[in-house]
């Protein structure tokens, strides 16, 4: 400690208490920005070097790994968890429906790789049918006029395929039972 009334931290130490006085602060020589071993006197945080994290310095942020160097993975970040990759091997830590060495694949019966999807990629739903999907590049969007035509036609060639074939001939008789004006011509093979 130090000051007149040995009321203050000294250089590398932090937290002044009247009780138990200052704290070390540890900060790793070689996570430091400069050399610089001093710490804020209140939080004891140490001034880290770019992509080191931790109250000393003493870790690669999430996404880099190889401390002190702390380089950056080669991880896909739409199919990665929040921590990227390990910080020692810098393998990828990829979420539940990726996978990869980078995370930027779909497993089977998954598809649409999306940053913003907690488990990476969407699980297919092809009614049983299949299990094989892809995304497309078709948007989804508002149709707002009352009078339109559908055209679907199935090629039905299985029990499974027909079914489907209805199935659908049966919702689309619904969506434009509430639509007025709306024709509709559904072909199950």
């Amino acid at each position: 400690m130090t000051g007149d009334q040995c009321d203050e931290c000294a250089p590398q130490t932090f937290g002044y208490d009247r009780t138990i006085g200052c704290t070390d602060c540890n900060c790793k020589p070689e996570g430091v920005l400069n050399g610089n071993l001093d710490c804020d006197l209140d939080t004891g945080a140490c001034d880290c070097k770019a992509n080191v994290v931790g109250r000393t310095c003493d870790v690669c942020e999430n996404g880099f790994w190889n401390y002190p160097d702390c380089e950056q993975c080669d991880c896909d970040p739409a199919g990665t968890t929040q921590t990227i990759c390990d910080r020692e091997t810098s393998s990828c830590s990829c979420k539940g429906n990726t996978g990869g060495l980078t995370c930027g694949e779909c497993q089977p019966g998954t598809y649409n790789l999306e940053a913003s999807n907690p488990e990476g990629c969407t699980k297919c739903f092809c009614f049983g049918i299949t299990s094989t999907c892809t995304s497309s590049n078709l948007i989804r969007t508002e149709v707002s006029v009352l009078s339109f035509v559908i055209n679907v036609s199935c090629e039905c060639k299985s029990y499974h395929f027909i079914l489907a074939c209805l199935w659908l001939r049966a919702i689309t008789k619904t969506l434009l039972y509430l639509i007025d004006k709306s024709e509709f011509q559904i072909n199950c093979l």
